[in-house]
């Protein structure tokens, strides 16, 4: 199984070539956790379909938004059908185009997917999970992975609402969390509402960092430096669990992965 970490806000940073870079600073105990660059890696597996369970949430409200959507590859395929426990999730919105069949299958709460250990086998382009216990083993014909739990943060120390050196991000750490935290921060010139900001940085400016799951985070001079003083940026905090599912009759292959992450918008003062 591939342990692999994502922010959901990370995949649709990277994928454009067109955004500067600027790397958060990351401790020594970070660097036992998988690295920044294979975030990417969960929406690039090469797979034959893909199922992603996804919680969001903003720091500003206690509420999570739910989605699952599932792809299949071949104009002809079916969309798949996803099962938990007793559960059957029906495909409310289907769209098909020539390379893939692509799926709506929730947006209802799926708080029943995190922090536990599920148990999934893939026959026949349907996949059942099952809730499993920690310590379960898993069949020739079954792949388990843990979706950690869904996260709840809080920020503290700002100075006049704005973010600034010596800031602390917190969270509900998860201890059967081996895969880690990634924190990103995203500068986006369209949400800017400072006209000379703009026009000194004209460019979407990304950055991140992978951790440790030890609920607590302090913003560094580093992790400020690559953005303008006084801007608006995003902050996502985000954790993930995710396997790759094979059929053994007919040598399909399926990722599955659930995501929770949290974002809320700052101003920073450098």
């Amino acid at each position: 199984m591939k342990k692999i970490i994502l922010s959901l806000s990370l995949v649709l940073l990277l994928v454009s070539c067109t955004k500067e870079d600027n790397t958060i600073n990351q401790s020594a105990s970070a660097q036992k956790v998988t690295s920044f660059e294979d975030y990417l890696k969960f929406v690039n597996a090469d797979t034959k379909g893909q199922v992603l369970i996804q919680s969001t949430s903003s720091l500003k409200s206690e509420n999570n938004i739910y989605n699952m959507s599932t792809t299949i590859k071949g104009n002809n395929e079916n969309p798949l059908v996803f099962r938990l426990d007793n559960r059957k999730f029906v495909n409310a919105i289907i769209s098909k185009t020539s390379k893939s069949s692509n799926a709506i299958a929730s947006n209802t709460d799926l708080s029943s997917f995190f922090g536990k250990k599920i148990s999934l086998e893939l026959q026949n382009g349907s996949i059942t999970a099952k809730t499993a216990s920690p310590n379960a083993k898993s069949t020739s014909s079954s792949s388990d992975v843990y979706i950690p739990q869904l996260l709840k943060s809080k920020v503290s120390g700002l100075v006049n609402g704005k973010v600034v050196v010596g800031t602390t991000i917190t969270w509900n750490a998860d201890s059967q969390n081996i895969n880690g935290v990634i924190l990103t921060m995203e500068y986006k010139v369209l949400t800017q509402s400072e006209p000379s900001i703009i026009a000194k940085f004209p460019n979407d400016i990304t950055g991140g960092s992978t951790m440790e799951d030890t609920g607590l985070y302090t913003i560094t001079a580093s992790d400020l430096s690559g953005f303008p003083d006084d801007s608006i940026i995003s902050f996502f905090i985000g954790r993930v669990g995710y396997t790759i599912v094979n059929d053994k009759s007919t040598d399909d292959d399926v990722s599955v992965g659930g995501i929770t992450s949290v974002r809320t918008d700052f101003y920073i003062n450098k």
